[in-house]
Formats: structure tokens, sequence, C-alpha cells
């Protein structure tokens, strides 16, 4: 099934702390030569040098023949280098999609090369992941699991590696049960021995978690105008969504529609006062909210709408942590 939202086609997020980003789908078996490669160097020359520290340099990549300076580091700091991650994938899925040239890697990239995001989606793998019973349409929920890979080489993120499974009808990212993630530090010190390859393996032959929270959420009852007042007194308060995008929780549940969020003067408005423009129907999403897992969906496709990669990955993690907060809030409704 490959029927996605329209907003997947679009070139986002264009900022990654800050910085512009490239976007590019590469197969799996090209990825490893068209990534960028970096030196560790002395930082400073000869006398003038510093003994404690080092600086990350991109080599040559590309049509660009610079040598760029991404990052000054301690002498502890263990490199990793982006290329690698690209053996590591092709390793770890040989199993599960033998035929690297079916399998086709999506790829973030800050300006210099110094960030890299790397999904690799599984489509051979795709399922439904909850009781089909419990969905008015059930070809409506295929979920797809990614393998998602972060590095930086300028200690601005560790290297991490996760398993995310994606419903397809609307892309939105859900999040990743506990065990479904992996953390490295760039440090020789700290750096874990654990084995990527070996660690997707492992978690690829397993249920994950996130059906079980999947089924619990389907299970869990809501009303539209919980979610309304849930919006209005604690989502638009908390520090990692913004005013307007709690204005669009407000227009989602009540039209079923989300866009562009108008100016209003004055932070205290009421979010029903914001206009917010009607360019796109939430896709897979039942209206009215019926559910916890549709408060869910409607959260992580805001979250996927995030302008920036860091904001994507923050608040699409946190969509438990929301929707938790959700069903605490409406028990204190319902016994006042």
């Amino acid at each position: 099934m490959d029927n996605v939202a329209s907003k997947a086609e679009e070139e986002r997020p264009t900022k990654w702390y800050g910085q512009s980003t490239s976007r590019k789908e590469i197969p799996l078996g090209e990825l490893r030569d068209a990534l960028p490669e970096f030196e560790l160097r002395t930082f400073g020359k000869g006398s003038n040098s510093n003994p404690y520290m080092r600086q990350i340099v991109r080599l040559a990549f590309g049509k660009d023949n610079r040598e760029i300076p991404v990052s000054a580091v301690s002498d502890r700091y263990a490199l990793i280098q982006h290329k690698s991650l690209a053996s590591w994938l092709s390793n770890g899925v040989e199993e599960f999609d033998s035929d690297d040239d079916e399998l086709v890697a999506q790829v973030i990239m800050s300006e210099f090369g110094e960030r890299i995001k790397l999904i690799v989606p599984l489509k051979k793998m795709d399922r439904v992941p909850v009781s089909e019973d419990l969905f008015e349409e059930p070809n409506l929920n295929i979920y797809r699991p990614e393998i998602e890979i972060v590095n930086s080489v300028d200690k601005t993120l560790a290297l991490s590696i996760r398993i995310r499974w994606r419903r397809l009808i609307c892309l939105n990212g859900m999040f990743t049960y506990n065990d479904d993630r992996l953390r490295l530090i760039h440090n020789l010190d700290w750096m874990s021995k654990a084995s990527i390859p070996g660690f997707i393996k492992d978690r690829m032959s397993k249920d994950s978690g996130v059906f079980a929270a999947l089924e619990l959420w389907k299970s869990k009852k809501i009303s539209p105008s919980q979610v309304l007042d849930w919006a209005e007194e604690r989502l638009r308060n908390d520090s990692k969504w913004t005013v307007g995008n709690s204005a669009r929780v407000y227009s989602i549940v009540s039209t079923g529609y989300c866009g562009r969020v108008g100016k209003v003067v004055g932070r205290k408005a009421h979010l029903s006062e914001y206009t917010v423009s009607q360019d796109e129907k939430v896709p897979g999403l039942n209206i009215p909210l019926k559910n916890a897992y549709d408060l869910a969906q409607m959260l992580t496709w805001i979250a996927s709408d995030m302008h920036s990669v860091e904001m994507q990955d923050e608040t699409t993690e946190d969509v438990p942590r929301l929707v938790e907060d959700f069903l605490n809030y409406s028990k204190k409704l319902q016994k006042s």
C-alpha cells in the first residue's frame, strides 16, 4: 500500500539546529559512497596547538572541493564516520530484506554534513499492528517499520538508532518503544561496544511494545470537548508546544482540517480566536475523535509538520506523554 499523504512530497524540514538541510533518496547499496568523510586533526598548528583539543574537518565532498572545519572536540572524542552507518544498516537488514536494490534510504543532512539522519523503510514487513475489529477501515491502518539512524560529528547529537512504525495513510512517525532504541556516546571512555547490526536483527525479530500501546489507546474512549478543554488548559502551556500548534489541535478537532495559523494579539487569547487555514484534511483521522488512538494520530500529524528536524523528533517522541496527560486530565474532568 503506497497511499501516502501529500505533505511527504514537500521539501521539509528546512532547518536543523538553524542550518539548512538537504534531503535525498539513495539506494542502500549506493549509500556509503554518497556520504561525506571526516578527519580528526590537531587543534592549531605546531607550538600553537592545544593538546587537549582536536578539530573535525569535513573533506572534499561531491562538487565541493573545500575542507571545512565543523567542530572542536576533546582529545577523548570518538569520531564515528557517517559512511560506517551505511555498512551497519546493510548488515542489519539483510535477514529481513536481502535485496539491497529494493531498499532506499532517505537521507537528511545538514549543510556541511556534520549531522545526518538515515531512514530505511522495510516494505516487506508491513503489518496491521492491532486488532482489525477495532478499526472501521483496517486497510487504512497498515504500518511500516523504519530503521532510523542519527549521527553527528560536531557533538550536537549522540549516535542513535531506533525502530519506528509509520502509519502509511498519513506517514505519521509513531513513537519508539524504549527497547527499540540504542544510543552510543562519542567518547573513548563511554563508547558502548553494542553492535548496531546485531541490535537491528534482535529487535526486528521481536514484537515491539508499540503495538500494545496502540491497542490500549484504541480502547480509551474520549470526547472532542475534552480534547478542546485539554488543549486550552494544558497543551498550550506545555514547553514543547507553541500556542500556534495548540490552535492547530483546536482546528483539527473542530473541523478535521489543518493549515497555517494567523496571528492573534495577546498571549492569553482563547485558542478558538486563532485563525487556522483549512489547507488540507488530516488523512486517516476519525472526525469527531473517538478514542486516544485518534488523539495520538492527530498529535503526531502536527509534530511531523514542525519546521525543524529537532522539533519533529522531540515532539513526536513526546506523544505518549501527552496522551497520558490527556487521559489523566479527562479523569479529573469526569470527577469534578
